[in-house]
């Protein structure tokens, strides 16, 4: 949302743009926080039920999991970015549309993996990996599927 907001500033100059994004980012905040209290009366925001030794505890996994942002984006453009270096902007166009085209069916599975994820993770976090294995094994074909249809669309 932000983005869309410093675009559509982007006549203005860099600090007003920043500026408006900024207070747009904590004015959403800011409201998302009232609607989280209002349905969910018991929460508590703020400093006072923080231990450092949960922090210290989360740190490593929450690192680990911010790695896969960091993975996915340089997977998406650092072959760009060594194709535009080497080879120049047309060969970038060319790479780009049939990578896009290529992964449509990747996204489908993505799709399917993102549905389970989140058990697979509640699975494994409680150190039960039968659980973890089940879920597992039923996540499989059900992408492979999903695989196979979206290949067989593609065109060729």
């Amino acid at each position: 949302m932000e983005a869309r907001i410093a675009g559509a500033c982007s006549r203005l100059p860099a600090l007003a743009a920043c500026s408006i994004a900024a207070a747009a980012s904590i004015g959403g905040t800011a409201f998302l926080a009232v609607l989280v209290k209002h349905d969910i009366p018991w929460i508590e925001f703020g400093w006072r039920h923080a231990r450092f030794a949960e922090i210290r505890r989360l740190f490593r996994p929450a690192v680990a999991y911010m790695a896969f942002p960091v993975g996915q984006s340089l997977n998406m453009s650092g072959p760009q970015l060594a194709l535009q270096y080497a080879l120049g902007p047309y060969a970038v166009v060319v790479f780009t549309t049939a990578r896009q085209v290529s992964r449509g069916a990747l996204q489908m599975v993505q799709m399917v993996n993102s549905t389970f994820e989140p058990e697979i993770t509640l699975a494994y976090g409680a150190k039960n990996i039968e659980l973890t294995r089940t879920l597992h094994r039923r996540a499989l074909p059900r992408g492979a599927r999903v695989e196979i249809d979206a290949v067989a669309v593609l065109p060729s």
